[in-house]
């Protein structure tokens, strides 16, 4: 009798801490411009930030400035199960710039359109608030902005295949990155 009395009782327990246990919505990060490591956008209206990668020891965001061909490059793995590639030439600060290349790329089970690659080449617009490329200075290789895009089904060939869009708004990123001179 007390091991069933025990029995209900953790049940009880753990029943009443599952209902109390709330998973919290990812909500976009604020607009900042110290290198905070932050990413995030709206897709199709639902929140997607940084956060995962699937693999072990590497960064769920990597951000490149390649000096020698004036191009940054930003990788970020998504939560919820997607990765985003963002590419400019000539980054400027405060101007908006077309995206040279921009891609979502579903990787979860949450896409039943058939296509898993959203994106296209000079989409969009990117404005960089803060792009720091002086190698001495306190705080530097930080870059911040905002980004929107409409991506395009893409197929294996990243060209257009259909009528697919993924809308991409309200992106924001607060990042460091690395400098490469050669």
């Amino acid at each position: 009798m007390k091991t069933k009395i025990f029995l209900i009782a953790i049940f009880a327990f753990l029943l009443l801490t599952a209902l109390q246990c709330k998973k919290e919505k990812p909500t976009l990060p604020p607009e900042t411009q110290e290198g905070k490591g932050t990413f995030g956008c709206l897709i199709d209206g639902e929140v997607f930030v940084d956060g995962w990668s699937p693999y072990l020891g590497h960064p769920a965001i990597q951000v490149l400035h390649l000096k020698y061909i004036n191009t940054l490059e930003i990788d970020a793995y998504l939560r919820p199960y997607g990765k985003m590639k963002i590419r400019i030439f000539n980054p400027t600060i405060n101007t908006p710039t077309p995206i040279t290349f921009g891609e979502y790329y579903s990787l979860g089970n949450n896409n039943n359109t058939g296509c898993i690659s959203f994106g296209g080449r000079e989409i969009g617009e990117i404005v960089l608030t803060r792009f720091d490329t002086m190698p001495i200075t306190i705080g530097s290789h930080v870059v911040s902005g905002r980004f929107k895009f409409d991506g395009q089904c893409l197929d294996l060939s990243m060209q257009p295949a259909g009528d697919l869009i993924k809308q991409i708004t309200e992106g924001r990123f607060d990042l460091k990155f690395n400098f490469y001179n050669e």
